[in-house]
């Protein structure tokens, strides 16, 4: 029997050593670090026992790592399954695919993206697991007593269970309903309300590393129940058997908070997990990077309230646990997601001095120098702006100096590209808007604003109905739709035939709003209807933003008044936000 391990986690060191030790089996590894792995891996448990075996094979390639491969298992994130789910897809021939982490969302993502191949998920891990020395040990620290497993999709469920019950030595029980294992009160119930427990209440840095399980108390135990009692509510809405997913009490063998407190802290394979803590000078603080936040929030917790609002069911105190952590997370990502994004404006603003081009921030990123000193603390783009006239030297330079992880953004580098303003892209990150999934790249981004002097901010309006228009159908910018390809190939022909007479018209307006040296500058391809004003804009200065200094406006406030009206004042908290689309910066 041949096995492809995906993943290199805790779980996929000791799952790798427990199957690669058994010598009817092979086991092929599938991770972005192959070169990490020696061909050896060994696990010991806590009895001093030691797994050992030989890998078949160790690769970053879906094709060689699932070639011949009867069984897939995933032993990745939450954030992870969709995204491998997708890269083996192609590969996976007969093999059944499963996942030892059932509760982050496997079953929904994987029934959808691979509707005809055999699934199968575990209800809980097999094994309590830490990594020793990656890519060669691993340590088992606990088993379960019994294994429970749904699947999908296969015809042969007892000798599939008899096969499962073979790999990993436990006694195996067939679920009902993938649901059982989709749906769980263990780490997406248990490790939320422990940190909502820990944090919402305690916002000071801690003296000492507090420890997860050693340290529960009975605040947290009254809370866990309170979640739990909400999620049994949900599964008798959902018709799912309590046979394999007892109350938290009962999983317990305890009566009521006091108790429940007593059996977590006397577990013998939680002693000595620490909570999600980083050290800092000033004292431990949440590690919103760990798994216990990036999985059991926004994968675990999230399909629960999602069936839960599907189902009609109230759940309050799940409610106000999420939005906590989702919150925690939100606001980490976002500064990581500014941070990102002011490199992006460091080598920009190399290139522009450099290259003797004059920039200027602009709109939101230019009110957040004024006001905050940086970034305001919900941004979640950059804008500059450029002449139009520099637009040419600024791309070529662009392109020649950007470094291997910025992109640069146009119609001509991303054929898919909706604006008409060429973008700064971050390559090492996703900014996840609808209407960009088409495109090349999907990073945090720099816009560039192309602006030029305009007669008017009438006679720009005007121009740019038909500039607009007529551009976006030759540049296929917008991603216009059409329902009958005839239709789209007619104007796109008129779009052509037009384009003399709006680049004549424009062109007019250009050499008006020269000779008589108007005061404003805009840009004729989209609506924006804030003017920029040279004589606020020129002789460009320094401003600080985020510590570094950068171009502006000679005269910021006025710049702002003319965009914003009164800048300085803070808008509702309801109107705090930026794209309102999911975020993800790689490290």
């Amino acid at each position: 029997m041949r096995v492809c391990i995906c993943g290199g986690g805790s779980l996929g060191h000791v799952c790798t050593a427990y199957l690669a030790s058994h010598g009817d089996v092979e086991v092929a590894l599938l991770t972005g670090h192959p070169l990490a792995w020696g061909k050896s891996i060994e696990a010991a448990d806590p009895d001093g026992k030691v797994f050992r075996g030989e890998l078949a094979v160790i690769s970053d390639s879906p094709a060689e790592a699932l070639a011949g491969a009867d069984m897939v298992l995933l032993c990745v994130p939450g954030f992870l399954i969709r995204k491998t789910l997708s890269d083996i897809k192609p590969y996976i021939g007969g093999a059944a695919v499963g996942s030892v982490v059932s509760s982050t969302g496997f079953f929904f993502e994987a029934m959808e993206l691979l509707p005809r191949v055999p699934l199968f998920g575990f209800q809980r891990v097999p094994f309590i697991a830490r990594v020793n020395e990656y890519g060669h040990s691993g340590s088992l620290l606990g088993y379960k007593r019994q294994l429970a497993v749904a699947t999908v999709g296969i015809a042969d469920r007892e000798g599939f269970r008899r096969q499962v019950e073979y790999l990993f030595g436990t006694p195996v029980t067939l679920l009902e309903s993938y649901l059982e294992a989709a749906l769980t009160n263990s780490n997406p119930i248990l490790h939320t309300g422990r940190l909502y427990s820990l944090f919402a209440a305690h916002t000071a840095p801690f003296d000492h590393e507090v420890m997860f399980y050693s340290e529960w108390s009975d605040a947290d135990s009254e809370l866990l129940i309170a979640m739990d009692a909400e999620f049994s509510q949900l599964l008798d809405r959902l018709g799912v058997s309590r046979e394999h997913t007892p109350s938290l009490l009962e999983y317990y063998e305890s009566s009521d908070a006091h108790s429940l407190t007593e059996k977590i802290r006397s577990i013998q394979a939680f002693k000595g997990i620490a909570a999600p803590l980083k050290q800092t000078a000033a004292g431990w603080v949440p590690d919103l990077e760990s798994r216990y936040f990036t999985e059991d929030f926004p994968y675990g917790l999230h399909y629960i309230k999602q069936l839960a609002e599907r189902e009609g069911v109230p759940t309050p105190v799940i409610d106000k646990v999420y939005q906590w952590g989702i919150g925690m997370l939100k606001n980490a990502t976002l500064r990581k997601a500014q941070l990102r994004m002011l490199h992006i404006l460091e080598v920009v603003d190399g290139i522009c001095r450099r290259e003797g081009i004059p920039y200027w921030l602009d709109a939101g990123t230019l009110l957040g120098a004024v006001r905050h000193k940086g970034f305001i603390p919900w941004d979640d783009d950059m804008d500059i702006c450029i002449l139009r006239k520099d637009y040419k030297r600024f791309r070529k330079a662009a392109l020649a100096s950007l470094p291997d992880d910025l992109a640069y953004q146009d119609w001509t580098t991303d054929p898919n590209h909706f604006e008409m303003s060429p973008r700064i892209r971050d390559r090492r990150s996703l900014f996840d808007q609808p209407e960009s999934r088409c495109q090349k790249y999907r990073g945090l981004f720099l816009d560039v604003i192309l602006v030029e002097r305009v007669p008017s901010m009438r006679v720009k309006k005007f121009i740019c109905f038909f500039y607009r228009r007529v551009t976006r159908e030759m540049h296929n910018y917008g991603k216009v739709a059409y329902k009958s390809p005839v239709r789209r190939v007619v104007v796109k022909a008129v779009a052509y035939l037009a384009w003399p007479f709006v680049w004549l018209m424009t062109s007019v307006a250009r050499l008006y709003a020269a000779a008589i040296k108007s005061d404003v500058m805009s840009r004729y391809y989209t609506h924006f209807p804030a003017p920029r004003c040279i004589s606020d804009i020129f002789p460009c200065k320094d401003i600080e933003f985020e510590g570094e200094m950068f171009s502006a406006p000679a005269h910021p406030d006025r710049y702002l008044e003319k965009m914003f009206g009164d800048y300085m004042t803070l808008p509702p908290e309801s109107e705090r936000g930026g794209h309102y689309c999911p975020i993800e910066v790689y490290d």
